[in-house]
């Protein structure tokens, strides 16, 4: 039987679902690395956190090696880091679409490590698409 402690990524861990996921990975015994563009240090010694913009590359190696250097292993990844700009889609600016899609989906997408097989990733999609386009929608 394997005894070692499992270790989980959060990103988007500075509140809402992420923060929620941290706590309740530790209510579970997991160690956890907490990442988020900007963040307190964790006065736990099972919580490691590590202040990054996903968007940006290198930062999901950055975010894993550091995980691998403190507790040797990571067992899962939780992609959950994601904005959202106020605003019609049609008067997004290019920085507004570069920020959007740079987190919520390059993100998500590409920042899952190499040789991550046999390691569970989660990805957390919320979306208000169904509240901003209802009116529009068939259902």
């Amino acid at each position: 039987m394997n005894t070692a402690q499992k270790v989980a990524i959060v990103t988007g861990a500075s509140r809402g679902i992420g923060a929620a996921l941290v706590a309740a990975y530790r209510e579970l015994g997991y160690a956890v690395t907490a990442t988020a563009r900007s963040l307190d240090e964790s006065s736990d010694p099972s919580v490691l956190t590590v202040s990054g913009d996903v968007s940006e590359p290198g930062v999901g190696a950055r975010i894993v090696d550091a995980t691998l250097t403190r507790f040797g292993r990571a067992d899962t990844l939780v992609n959950n880091a994601g904005v959202f700009v106020s605003k019609p889609f049609t008067d997004f600016t290019d920085e507004d679409y570069d920020l959007v899609t740079g987190v919520n989906l390059t993100a998500a997408t590409t920042e899952v490590p190499e040789g991550w097989r046999g390691q569970t990733v989660v990805a957390v999609v919320a979306s208000m698409s169904r509240e901003v386009c209802h009116r529009r929608a068939a259902w």
